[in-house]
This record gives C-alpha cells, structure tokens and sequence, in this order.
C-alpha cells in the first residue's frame, strides 16, 4: 500500500481520495499529530449530542467510501479503552455503520471541554433544544457557573440559557415531536412542556400534527383557563356529635335561638337541631374552596 505524506490540509487541497485504509500518519498544520487509527478502537462516552439520525449516519458511512474522510475527528490520548471522542462523533458512527471503512484519521488533544463541544455543534451541526439544555446543564455542574456566565461564554442571552435548561426536562413525547419535524423551535417546545404537565392527554392529541408556535401558546392559555387550580383555605369548626353522629356546627347558620345549624358527617345537608340536643367533643378542619 502506498503512503501518503504531506499535511493533512495539503492534501485537502490537492483533492487527492483518503484510503481510510492507509495507517500512515500524518502531520497536521496545526503542529499536532494525526494519526490513522482503527475505528473499533476509538469509543465515545458523555458526548454532548444524544440523537442521531440513523439514515443521515449511513450516508456519512458511504460518503466516507465514496469521498474519503475530509476532516480529522478529535481525541484523547489513547487509554485502556482506546480513544475517546472529543469531537466527531458522527464521523466517527458513519465509519461504525460501513463495513469498508477501517481506519479513521484523529488528532490527539489532551483536553476537551463541554464547551468546546457546545461552540462546534450549535455552529456546525445544530444541536437539538434538549441536547443544548443538557449539555448546559452539565457545563454549570463541571465549571460551577450560572445562568449569566454560560450565556457570556455561548453568546446568548441569558432567557436563552433558561430556555434550552427548561427544554431538557421535557417529556419524551414532545422529543419524539421535534425530530419529526412537527415542532420548530424551543420556545414552542417549553409551551407544549407547560401546557404537557396541565393534560397530558389533549397535548399528546396536538402532537399527532405539527403545531406552531403560536398554537402551543394558544393551547397554554386555554388549558390554564379551563383547569386553573383552585385556591384551598383551612377552615375550622366545632367538632359535636348528635344522635350518635359525628359532625360539625355550620358557623354561617342562620337559625333563630335555641336551635343550630349543623352538618353530619353522613350528610352533606344541613340539618337544624336544638341546641341542647348537641354535645361539643372537640374542634374540626376542613378545606374550603374559592
């Protein structure tokens, strides 16, 4: 087999085919080492990005055949696993999904952070909401930081921030919703999250179409107005019992002297007793509602 030399760019440049089955290695403009490695020997774990699209995968595994691998993925230095993928994992499951593809070309990097991962996949490869909310959530746990400090470092408001944080929680449904295409965006998304922990039955109703942003919003309100959560207020009474019945005195009883108003526990009428019929066994609470 024939070796190739020069960078790795120069070679770009040169249009020349990558063998992905030359285990050569390269020099890379940057003054880091490229190396040709097995593809059973890279792995990934934590990555930032959770979905894949299987086809678009595929396609990426013969693009590797057909075109040849036009950009290096990044890893770590070689441990007892193998390689651990900081950056192209895609890369990496398109070589995984086509037989022919043996060897992929990897620059070594010692360190990678969660952030590096987050500026190359919401530029280049478009992260989900909830893949961006999630790797944010694990940003502030690794580096310590809040709301404000993540939107610095990502350029993005810090409404933005929460957004795609709020995101991450969402049920699986509303997931499945956006990558088939029927959601289109996160504000849309945390809508459908509200309006999901109201009725989950009428919002898993509006997910069997695409839904706009301005009909997630309309869904909220309507929900909110038809199962607004009621106001509960304690309320105490005089705990009697009468006949060998259980009940309480009815404090907004109207009844003239002698007589009281009560309410048994078997009975939700009020019934009119006279006063020296009752005997007072203690106090009583209750819930009201508005």
């Amino acid at each position: 087999m024939k070796n190739k030399s020069g960078s790795f760019k120069e070679r770009i440049r040169a249009n020349s085919k990558l063998n992905l089955l030359d285990d050569t290695t390269i020099e890379s403009s940057i003054s880091l080492i490229c190396i040709r490695v097995p593809k059973t020997e890279i792995y990934s774990s934590s990555q930032v990005r959770k979905f894949f699209d299987v086809e678009r995968i595929r396609e990426m595994g013969n693009s590797l055949v057909e075109h040849g691998q036009i950009q290096p993925i990044v890893v770590y230095p070689k441990d007892d696993q193998g390689y651990k993928i900081q950056k192209g994992e895609r890369r990496w499951r398109g070589a995984m999904s086509n037989d022919n593809v043996k060897f992929l070309d990897c620059i070594i990097r010692v360190k990678g952070t969660v952030f590096e991962q987050l500026a190359e996949n919401i530029i280049r490869e478009a992260l989900t909401p909830f893949e961006t909310g999630r790797a944010i959530i694990q940003a502030k746990k690794e580096k310590g930081l809040d709301n404000k400090q993540i939107s610095l470092k990502l350029t993005i408001s810090e409404a933005r921030v929460s957004a795609f944080i709020k995101a991450a929680s969402c049920p699986l449904q509303i997931e499945v919703a956006y990558k088939e295409g029927k959601i289109g965006d996160v504000d849309t998304i945390n809508s459908l999250r509200i309006a999901y922990n109201i009725n989950k039955r009428l919002v898993n109703e509006a997910l069997e179409n695409s839904i706009s942003r301005k009909e997630a919003k309309a869904l909220v309100k309507s929900l909110k107005i038809n199962h607004k959560v009621k106001l509960v207020k304690k309320a105490r009474s005089v705990r009697i019992k009468y006949n060998d019945h259980l009940g309480y005195i009815d404090l907004k009883g109207e009844s003239k002297d002698g007589f009281i108003d009560i309410i048994l526990d078997n009975n939700s009428e009020k019934v009119i007793v006279p006063v020296s019929d009752i005997h007072v066994v203690g106090y009583f609470e209750f819930c009201m509602q508005n």
